[in-house]
């Protein structure tokens, strides 16, 4: 069986586990290809107005896969369970939602979207029935696989994420603890590594000579205790992460670029919050949309890396 894994939104988060689930049960699996301007184009017919950049890209990832594959994964996110603080630990809600709107936009083709529900919490404010391994043996049985089989592709899929987890936190911490210019660029993972719409950023700052560290790829369970002392009440996740990443390379860096795709309701909260909250180093927000060049954003970059460079000349 052919398995579409759209290259966009929480790929750039889970990509890693589910490849590795689904081969382990020996499924073939078909990424689609690095996000153009074709994407976004078929992405933004598709789309209401209201919808954000990454998930207008991500709906031409789908159609794009619906002409090439026998099911399509596209899971439902609603929660990871409750903070020690007793805040409820979401992710944006269209995470939640996004297995019925692909089915609804692609009604045709609704019962070729394989799917999955992890919600850790259930109506009665307790622990509920689909946490992420329960997710997972229902996606298996879905497959025809056997309990065994799939309790062994998980387990497999686990620890071999956990290892990509761990090899790039190593290094980031291997950029901080290294010489020359640096800069902390926190965002989600589909926006800051999307090639289309984040990544370029990232050979502009290489030109300018500034190390790039990335939020989303540092150790995640320090940088949900760091992000919890920032500030305890932010209910969405990967921003609780962000949070500890800021808290975390503040004094370890020389810049901060906030970078989210518009109109990202949590993201247009947390990083106002940011930038109130941290005057020790300076932050740049970038804020990326469909009209967004590349002209534009290498400006802005070269303008914020004058600036730590001058604040550094200042502080010699």
């Amino acid at each position: 069986m052919r398995i579409g894994i759209p290259k966009s939104l929480y790929y750039y988060r889970y990509g890693h586990l589910w490849c590795a689930f689904f081969r382990a049960l020996d499924c073939e699996v078909v990424l689609s290809p690095d996000t153009n301007k074709e994407f976004l184009t078929r992405g933004s017919k598709l789309s209401i107005d209201e919808s954000c950049l990454s998930l207008k890209i991500y709906l031409g990832h789908v159609q794009w896969l619906l002409e090439r594959c026998d099911r399509i994964f596209v899971p439902r996110i609603a929660n990871f369970g409750w903070t020690e603080k007793g805040i409820k630990k979401i992710c944006c809600p269209r995470f939640e939602a996004l297995h019925d709107v692909v089915r609804n936009t692609f009604h045709a083709d609704a019962d070729r979207i394989l799917g999955c529900q992890i919600d850790y919490i259930d109506v009665n404010k307790s622990l509920g029935e689909h946490t992420e391994e329960r997710a997972f043996l229902a996606l298996g049985k879905a497959l025809g696989k056997s309990r065994r089989e799939t309790v062994a592709a998980f387990r497999r899929a686990k620890a071999a994420d956990a290892a990509r987890q761990r090899e790039r936190a190593d290094q980031q911490e291997h950029i901080l603890a290294g010489d020359g210019m640096k800069v902390l660029v926190a965002g989600h993972g589909y926006v800051v590594h999307d090639p289309y719409i984040g990544a370029p950023a990232h050979t502009m700052l290489e030109k300018l000579g500034v190390q790039a560290v990335y939020a989303d790829r540092m150790d995640r369970a320090a940088c949900l205790k760091a992000g919890g002392e920032l500030s305890p009440t932010v209910p969405w996740e990967v921003n609780r992460e962000i949070f500890g990443a800021v808290q975390l390379c503040r004094r370890r860096v020389d810049g901060i670029i906030l970078m989210t795709a518009f109109p990202c309701g949590p993201d247009s909260m947390t990083n106002d919050m940011l930038v109130r909250l941290v005057k020790d180093v300076p932050v740049l927000t970038i804020i990326l949309d469909n009209q967004s060049g590349s002209a534009g954003l290498e400006t802005r970059l070269e303008s914020f890396v004058d600036i730590l460079r001058f604040r550094k000349a200042a502080a010699l």
